[in-house]
Formats: C-alpha cells, sequence, structure tokens
C-alpha cells in the first residue's frame, strides 16, 4: 500500500511520508506491520531518514519509481512463456524421490533411504562440530577455499577409511562431494554426451539413468539376475554405472566371476565403470566382498563413497576416488557449480573419523542393523502367505519377490492406509512394462519394537488386497 502510493506519487518528495501511527489509522493495521514497512522499504532505498525531520521518498530515477495507469490500477504483465526458455528434455521416469520426506507420520515406515528416530549419533556429531570452531579449526571451517577440499577430512579418507575397504589412493585421487548424487552429475558433464553410451541395471538407480538420460547420452539397460547385474556381452559401451557390493534396489552381490569379467572388458575394450559403492559398510553375514577399485589395475574404475546411508541422509557428504587427471576435471567442474562442500561440514567430519567416533558409531549401527536385518527376516516368514527365499544378508533393505499374480503397487497402497511405508518394486524398472510382483522393504528408518507387529499389518494388507493368496 505505501509502495503503490510512493509509485502514484502520492508524497511529495519535499516533504515527509505520515508517521507511523497515522499510517496505522490509514491503512487500518498494526504500527508493528507499519513500522516494519518503513524498515524495509527505507533498506530498499525507496525512503530516506532525515535526522529530526522523518522519512522522506528519495530521490529516485523514473525507473525505480513506475508510476500507474490512469485510474491507479495497474496492468496485468504478460506471463513468461517458460516452455520457450527453458532446456529440457523428455524424462522417461517420473521425478519423485522414493524416500518419503514425510515418514515419520507414518507409525511403519519400512524405509531404507531415511533414519530412525534416536539413531543420530548426536553427541559424538557435537562434539566434533565444537571443535571445528576451535581456533586451530576455525579458519578451514568458515573460509571460502575455492576448489579445494578440506587437507584433513581428505587425510581421514585416505588414511582411515579407504584403507579398510582395500583402497589406496593418493589426496589428488580424492574429490569430496555432496553426496553420490552430486558424483554422478559431476561425471555425466565430464564423460557423456550425445555421442556416447552408458549401461545402467534394470532395476536400479532411477536418479542415476535420469543424470545419464540429461547429458544426451544413449543407454543402455542389463538385467539384474541372483548374481548381480549380468552385463550384455556384445554391448558396446563408454561408460558402465552399477552397485555391486549390494546391488540397488535387489541388494545383490555381484558375482566374482562378473567382477573379474567386468574389469577384464574395461580394459580390453577401453571403458570406464562407475562404482556406486552403495550399502558396503553393511554386512551381517561373510566377510564384505572388495571393491572393484581395490582390485582395478588399470585405472578404470570410479569409485563412490558416501556417510549419507551411516551417518544421515540430510549430511550430504560423499567422496569420489579416480586417477588424478578425473579428479582434477571433476574438481573444476564442481567449482563451478557450488565451489566446495560445507567448510563446516568437512572439517567436523575429519574430526568425527580421526577420533574414532565414526568407526564406534559404525560398529554400534551395524550390530542394531543386523538385529533388525534378523527381525525382518523371521517376520516376513511368518506373515507373508509365500516362501520369501533366502534374504541377502547385508545393506539397508530387503527385496521382496512375490508369486505370479501378486500386485506389490496394489498392495503398498492398502499398507499405506495401515500406516506401513514400502515401496513397489516397479519405481526402480527402468523399462516397460515394469513388473509388479515385487517391493522394497527397508529397515533403517523403523524402530526395532515396532518391526513385528509392522510386519503383522503388511501381512494383513497382503491378504486382504489377494485372498487368495492367503
Amino acid at each position: 500500500m505505501i509502495t503503490a502510493a510512493l509509485e502514484r506519487g502520492e508524497y511529495p518528495r519535499h516533504r515527509p511520508i505520515p508517521s507511523s501511527r497515522q499510517l496505522s489509522a490509514m491503512y487500518g493495521v498494526s504500527r508493528t506491520t507499519v513500522d516494519a514497512a518503513l524498515q524495509e522499504l527505507t533498506g530498499q532505498g525507496l525512503l530516506v531518514s532525515r535526522p529530526r525531520s522523518g522519512l522522506y521518498p528519495a530521490d529516485l530515477p523514473a525507473q525505480r519509481l513506475r508510476a500507474a495507469p490512469a485510474g491507479g490500477r495497474e496492468q496485468p504483465a504478460a506471463p513468461v512463456d517458460w516452455g520457450s526458455h527453458l532446456l529440457t528434455r523428455d524424462d522417461p521416469w517420473p521425478a519423485k524421490s522414493l524416500s518419503d520426506p514425510d515418514y515419520l507420520d507414518h507409525p511403519y515406515p519400512f524405509l531404507p533411504g531415511q533414519v530412525a528416530p534416536g539413531a543420530f549419533p548426536e553427541a559424538a556429531w557435537l562434539r566434533a562440530s565444537r571443535r571445528a570452531f576451535e581456533r586451530a579449526h576455525a579458519v578451514h571451517a568458515v573460509r571460502d577455499a575455492g576448489d579445494a577440499d578440506d587437507p584433513l577430512l581428505v587425510e581421514a579418507l585416505v588414511r582411515h577409511v579407504l584403507p579398510g575397504k582395500g583402497i589406496r589412493a593418493r589426496p589428488e585421487q580424492v574429490l569430496v562431494t555432496a553426496g553420490v548424487q552430486q558424483a554422478l552429475s559431476l561425471l555425466a558433464g565430464a564423460l557423456l554426451d550425445p555421442g556416447r553410451t552408458v549401461a545402467v541395471e534394470d532395476p536400479g538407480y532411477v536418479d542415476a539413468a535420469r543424470i545419464f538420460h540429461r547429458s544426451g547420452a544413449r543407454l543402455l539397460f542389463f538385467p539384474v539376475d541372483a548374481h548381480g547385474v549380468r552385463p550384455d556381452p556384445g554391448a558396446d559401451v563408454d561408460l558402465l554405472y552399477l552397485t555391486p557390493s549390494h546391488q540397488h534396489p535387489t541388494n545383490t552381490t555381484l558375482h566374482a566371476s562378473r567382477r573379474q569379467e567386468i574389469l577384464a572388458r574395461a580394459a580390453a575394450e577401453d571403458f570406464l565403470v562407475v562404482e556406486d559403492d552403495f550399502d558396503s559398510e553393511v554386512r551381517f553375514r561373510g566377510a564384505p566382498t572388495a571393491p572393484l577399485r581395490a582390485c582395478d589395475r588399470s585405472g578404470r574404475v570410479v569409485y563412490l563413497g558416501t556417510f549419507s546411508k551411516i551417518l544421515s541422509p540430510g549430511l550430504r557428504l560423499g567422496y569420489v576416488v579416480a586417477e588424478a587427471p578425473l579428479v582434477a576435471e571433476l574438481r573444476e567442474r564442481r567449482y563451478l557449480a557450488t565451489r566446495h562442500p560445507s567448510g563446516l561440514d568437512q572439517r567436523a567430519l575429519a574430526l568425527f573419523i580421526a577420533s574414532g567416533d565414526f568407526h564406534r558409531v559404525l560398529a554400534q549401527h551395524r550390530r542394531v542393523l543386523r538385529r533388525k536385518f534378523e527381525a525382518v527376516a523371521a517376520g516376513l516368514r511368518r506373515h507373508l502367505p509365500w516362501d520369501v527365499g533366502d534374504v541377502p544378508s547385508g545393506g539397508l533393505s530387503v527385496w521382496v519377490q512375490g508369486p505370479e499374480g501378486f500386485d506389490a503397487t496394489v498392495m503398498a497402497a492398502r499398507a499405506r492406509e495401515l500406516g506401513v511405508l514400502v515401496i513397489p518394486g516397479e519405481q526402480y524398472h527402468l523399462r516397460d512394462p515394469a513388473p509388479r510382483t515385487c517391493f522394497r522393504l527397508g529397515f533403517n528408518a523403523i524402530r526395532e519394537p515396532l518391526i513385528e507387529p509392522g510386519l503383522a499389518l503388511l501381512g494383513r494388507a497382503v491378504r486382504e488386497t489377494h485372498p487368495h493368496l492367503a
């Protein structure tokens, strides 16, 4: 209202505007509201304060105070035709998150990509965050580091995290990212264009396929079976993206013979392998499988790691391990997009790792997840009216394959009505027609005591939507 009056020239520049009390009475609003508006207009330079005199309209060019048309009514501006401005590609997959950010509104969130209430190591993280503000660390936490990573975090990765995975790396081979998704976006920009071909797993990580699709590259889809991804021996690819430790979303581990085949083909055919080491820290039986990067002798494997799954999905910190020329290119692209991840979060994470808290939290997290996994495996056998078979022992979820005639999408909708969240398997398939007989059930976000009653309700949803299976 005051702005409109200024635009119409109702207040001469040589006279103060009415007092806040008068304006309050004129417009029928509180003085607090008027004072806030006057302060905002002063900050914008539309009003000028003169000591012991009041507020005056600023002496501004006409374009800053556009006059309204006769009658005091503004003519509506033509809306922007965004379709003619935006460069978009047809996206064959829906742009939606499978993590359900409102998951805490449901009693039984069987979701893999979220964290259970109270699971985040608050005390240990607060200690690390406070230390990040101490004199010795604060400059690294708050400065603009340009394109550089926090050297203490890179050292922690090289000395304390990667060796446990069997990976040797030099600092120039490491890049810190805002999670795996940023790493994939950087890689797509650096390595893909409309003349290149990338192969992905199907079912698989839909957002990775969407990122690669937006680069204009041609996509090939490799099927997944009980031994992981099954590469097409005749396919000619420039890049292969896979999740060998725990395949996303089926949770299978890539068989040793296929690992050797992929590495041999990459060297012989000169293509790159992007290894997303999804959920590799969580294994309940047997020894962890070494990453492809640890077995790579030609430098063609690009390794992606993250702290989001173990600590918190909201932390958004991950890393790339690759040969130095590629890391340098990714670093430049990251700089132009976001400069670098939060310096405070990087320094806090570095101190969190160096103190030993990270590995203590990881060990505790594994113990809790093992109990949850065992409860889920037993509960599925108890409450589902079919044999679920052998459940892969690792990761943060279970991929449940139903019998012929079972529709997981219909069942999941009824389960949601009962307060149970699971993800229909068709949402992970990249080609049509997508099978509807499977679903993904995570156990990271749900509290342990709620697993059994939640699975009982899941069984009820199955029986109500598929009475012929009961």
